[in-house]
């Protein structure tokens, strides 16, 4: 008998250790995607002072208005969301979608619609063990 209670509470012990740890994990996604149509050139054509790049928001689409992961508008056609910004739980589903900039001449900011979303699952926990039993002997 007691070897089962002792059994049972290794057993709960090591789920509760598997679950802060697995909770507390940083998990991480790489985006890419296809240049925009835009960014071959600044419109109008012939603007002397006009810079183009992407920015990174979290979903669902629609929130465009939160701040840009990225900072900075990108140049690169991929970014990864790292453990460091991320750290979601087990469980859960983190989107994203993309928007092309273009700045000209300083002051005028252009953005485009928002790109189609992507969104990341991760993984629950395995469900614990049910309808521990045992005899004594």
């Amino acid at each position: 008998m007691k070897s089962i209670f002792m059994a049972a509470a290794l057993l709960l012990l090591a789920l509760s250790a598997l679950m802060l740890f697995a909770q507390g994990q940083n998990h991480g996604a790489t985006l890419t995607w296809t240049a925009s149509s835009s960014a071959a050139g600044c419109l109008p054509t012939g603007t002397p002072t006009c810079t183009g790049g992407y920015n990174v928001f979290e979903g669902p689409s629609g929130n465009e208005s939160a701040a840009s992961l990225n900072g900075a508008p990108l140049a690169a056609l991929t970014y990864t969301d790292n453990g460091a910004t991320m750290n979601v739980f087990l469980g859960t589903t983190r989107c994203y979608v993309i928007q092309y900039q273009e700045v000209i001449g300083g002051t005028l900011t252009l953005n485009s619609a928002n790109s189609n979303e992507v969104c990341f699952s991760f993984p629950a926990l395995p469900t614990a063990p049910t309808s521990l039993g045992g005899s004594m002997h």
